[in-house]
């Protein structure tokens, strides 16, 4: 110490010498002793013992560390690195302690971090979904700019693909939105389709300035450029990567040689990176070639980018004045619109992400109620540590501090143990997927869904760890030293909060429960619906017709029934026919539809139909029954002014209270007036992608078609029948190609129910894993609470309680929980199940049976959970038990 530190005070103000900050903090000491040991006098003088009178004495002066703090920060100048690094050093020295504490409890570590891990994971997991399908732009510069025109029907559910005059319409008036571009999706056929080793391949064509719009490099080669689109062009096509890898070995030499497709050849001239799709354009394409001119209205993927600064909505209002409804035939009641990639997602699979990521969000809730209940017990366990530190001088802040250290760290840890939980997840998930929709491949853990794993682990450290350290920093702590460990039991605010955090627990687990049963009664339903039509041993094989300049029907008609003939020759067909779609599938028709002499309300008509071109043997082949008047005629004249036509029952029910619409005329799009001659049996299939083809009509197939479904009823297996057939259709007619393979009816039946299995799986396997969180949380308070009462327990055996009073007496605890839970869950499972009505058949929101087996499996694991603390408290000795205190 200097000479100036030693002088006295009264000097040192006479000469104005200032005070040094060693000095000052020197006398604070001694005057923080002086208050304690006056205070410690005046309690021992009460009667009060040493020890005692120094413990109370220490806690009602409270946290001598912040009086320092605060008269430092008062003393000496207020520089902000000082405070930020006297900050980080008590933080890093709670860190320590911390994992101290985690090492000498390495059970509760564990269980804590792998209950985090479960929840953060599922919920990163189904993030990355939702992220991917609804949240996320297309991945190009200025990808939230890119839009698509899209025509649509059926208030906004029927998505139409653009026709070549909407398009151009689009491009020559819009003010708004620039670059626009056209594409084409199509097919095109690999390999020799005579010997049957033929595959058709994802084809796009499409005008070089979409890579003005989604910008790309090929990996080898160029781009399509503007000089291939000219007429008398040399064909020419770039390859997609996995067709390159696939086809070519990855061969780097591939540009400039020549590859037939289709009976054509194409020069490649260029190899796309891995994963480039043309946006709003499907899946991955395989080629991609040139988009040729052409004057047909025929149906195009037209994309462009809004101009800076405008909004979707002003496209929108721009579209509705340069394509009004009905200005462009076959688009749809409503205006056209623009739609960017989250508008393209239907609302089908909208509601299945977010469903399950409600799911898992109550998965989440449940595993931090969880970790909150371990976490107060054990906080209520160290109330002995936590009084010794504050008689030592730790204030309620400190405690307080060093318990949410502690959450935060385990939620940190949970939330790192996360990220491999969800990529398990995200594979199981897309794994579980219904076949052939592929809507998740693709999704990955990506940097927003880090972010996201980030914030909901310290969401989570805060929803499981405040209640934890509020309750840690009890300020009655001379009780707790007085008391035994066993009586510290902490207080009935805090025991109430736990009972509470089960209630929440048990709710959350009934709105699973209940929305796992609607889906199964759903199933249930679908297994033992009758569709309306005869779907076991149909199955249609895709026909591609030879091109023709001008082709001759009556020529192409007795080939085809030389065909059919041909394949009804086959031992185990029991019947062929031709058709546009393989029911229970439909073709949507669109545009104005008019019945003659009939003036519509507004918004009584029709905009959608599904609709099938079939031959008159169809309806007896596929099961569907004639319900009134007849079907077509075999011999009925090829000619629009006389022709034909056959509706269903809800159709007809929809415009005739009798059903009776024999002899109507009806047309749709201002085409021809047919006559309805027959009125046949609903083909039902419920399914999210139903809109609009539960009204059907039939007409008569022309043959005119380029493409048609073969129907064959047959009891071959489907790999028998499909070598069958195309050995007889090549030696039929080697011209007609025979695209993919067959597809039976049972599949499109089975694919119906593909959406609700699916959530159903997961939704199941998340209801399943809130149920065991909640039942080892309803456990562990049963058990806690059990212990806590051991006094009362072993007075009441004292006193003549048989082991079965115990029992009842402990149970009743657990089964009151549950009961308070079920009746929160069930009315909110009767609320939240409305999410679910589009994934629902024949079962209705909040059905009040689901409710009830939800509810007696929660009251079944409920005692199951309580049994076990119940039988021990039973068996507990009086002695033993009163003697603990």
């Amino acid at each position: 110490m200097s000479v100036l530190e030693r002088l006295p005070h009264g000097i040192r103000r006479i000469f104005r010498l200032p005070e040094t900050p060693a000095r000052l903090m020197h006398e604070l000491d001694d005057e923080i002793q002086f208050h304690l040991e006056t205070r410690i006098d005046a309690l021992r003088a009460s009667g009060l013992s040493e020890h005692d009178a120094r413990v109370a004495a220490l806690a009602r002066f409270g946290d001598a560390d912040d009086v320092r703090r605060h008269y430092r920060g008062m003393s000496e100048p207020r520089l902000w690195w000082r405070g930020a690094a006297e900050w980080w050093a008590e933080w890093m020295q709670d860190v320590r302690f911390a994992l101290r504490q985690f090492a000498r409890a390495p059970g509760f570590t564990t269980i804590t971090v792998v209950t985090l891990a479960l929840g953060i994971g599922a919920n990163t997991a189904l993030f990355s979904v939702v992220h991917h399908l609804i949240l996320a732009s297309p991945p190009f510069p200025d990808g939230n700019r890119i839009v698509s025109l899209t025509a649509t029907s059926g208030g906004g559910r029927i998505h139409i693909e653009a026709t070549q005059h909407m398009a151009e319409a689009w491009r020559q008036g819009s003010h708004i939105v620039d670059q626009i571009a056209f594409a084409q999706e199509g097919e095109l056929l690999l390999g020799d389709s005579a010997s049957g080793s033929s595959e058709d391949i994802g084809a796009m064509a499409l005008e070089p300035q979409i890579f003005s719009i989604a910008p790309v490099h090929p990996i080898i080669g160029r781009n399509i450029v503007g000089a291939d689109t000219l007429a008398g062009a040399p064909p020419v096509i770039v390859l997609g990567y996995d067709l390159w890898v696939r086809e070519f070995g990855r061969d780097s030499t591939i540009v400039g040689r020549l590859m037939r497709l289709s009976n054509r050849s194409y020069t490649i001239v260029g190899v796309m990176p891995p994963g480039y799709s043309v946006p709003f354009a499907g899946d991955m394409s395989d080629v991609f070639t040139a988009l040729e001119t052409s004057h047909d209205n025929r149906p195009i993927v037209a994309i462009g980018k809004l101009r800076r600064g405008t909004q979707q909505d002003q496209a929108n209002r721009e579209l509705a004045t340069l394509l009004p409804p009905h200005s462009v035939v076959n688009a749809g009641d409503e205006p056209p619109r623009v739609m960017t990639a989250a508008d393209i997602t239907s609302k089908g699979t909208r509601t299945i992400v977010l469903v399950l990521f409600a799911t898992v969000c109550c998965v989440l809730l449940i595993a931090c109620a969880n970790v909150a209940n371990l976490a107060l017990a054990r906080s209520w366990s160290r109330q002995r540590e936590f009084a010794i530190r504050a008689a030592l001088g730790a204030g309620r802040r400190r405690l307080s501090r060093q318990v949410f250290t502690e959450s935060m760290l385990l939620a940190l840890a949970g939330g790192v143990a996360g990220i491999a939980v969800a990529l398990v997840v995200l594979r199981i998930v897309a794994a579980a997927q219904p076949a052939g929709l592929g809507y998740l491949d693709g999704v990955h853990i990506e940097s927003p869904a880090i972010a996201w794993t980030l914030g909901i682990s310290i969401l989570a450290a805060v929803v499981s760890g405040v209640a934890p350290a509020l309750f840690a920093a009890d300020a009655r702590f001379g009780e707790t030293l007085k008391a035994g460990s066993r009586t510290a039991s902490g207080s009935v605010g805090g025991r109430r909060f736990r009972s509470t955090l089960i209630v929440v627990e048990v709710s959350l687990s009934v709105v699973l429960l209940v929305a796992a049963g609607l889906l199964i009664r759903t199933l249930t339903a679908f297994e033992h619906l009758d569709i309306g039509m005869q779907s076991h041993g149909l199955v249609g094989v895709q026909l591609q017709m030879p091109p023709e300049k001008k082709p001759d029907p009556v020529r192409r008609r007795a080939s085809m029934d030389a065909m059919l003939s041909a394949v009804r020759a086959i031992p185990g067909v029991q019947g062929a026919t031709y058709a546009a779609a393989l029911p229970p599938k439909f073709g949507l028709a669109f545009g104005r539809f008019e019945i003659e002499g009939r003036q519509f309300a507004p918004g009584d008509t029709l905009s959608a139909l599904g609709f099938d071109a079939v031959t008159p043997d169809f309806f007896a082949l596929a099961g569907i029954s004639v319900v009134r008047g007849r079907v077509f005629a075999a011999d009925a004249p090829d000619d629009s002014s006389q022709s034909e036509i056959v509706i269903n029952e809800k159709l007809a029910h929809r415009y005739w209270p009798d059903g009776n619409a024999i002899g109507a005329r009806l047309r749709q799009n201002a085409g021809p007036w047919s006559t309805v001659v027959g009125i046949v049996g609903d083909v039902r299939l419920p399914a999210l992608d139903q809109a609009g083809r539960d009204v059907q009509m039939y007409i008569p197939n022309n043959y005119h078609s380029s493409t048609m479904q073969l129907l064959v009823r047959s009891t071959l297996p489907l790999a028998a029948l499909d070598k069958a057939l195309l050995a007889t259709i090549h030696n039929a007619s080697g011209s007609v190609i025979v695209r993919g393979d067959p597809q039976s009816a049972e599949a499109i039946v089975s694919r119906s129910m593909a959406n609700q299995r699916f959530v159903l799986t997961l939704l199941g396997a998340f209801a399943v894993l809130a149920l065991v969180l909640a039942s080892i949380g309803l456990h562990g308070v049963v058990a806690y609470s059990a212990g806590q009462r051991t006094r009362e327990i072993g007075v009441r055996i004292a006193l003549g309680a048989q082991s079965g009073d115990v029992v009842k007496l402990v149970l009743a605890q657990g089964l009151s929980l549950v009961a308070i839970g079920v009746v929160v869950g069930a009315a909110v499972a009767a609320a939240s199940s409305r999410g679910l009505g589009s994934l629902l058949y024949h079962v209705r929101p909040g059905d009040p049976m689901t409710i009830a087996v939800a509810a007696l499996l929660l009251f079944a694991v409920a005692v199951i959970a309580s049994y076990g603390p119940a039988r021990r408290a039973a068996a507990l000795d009086p002695i033993d038990a009163l003697r603990a205190d």
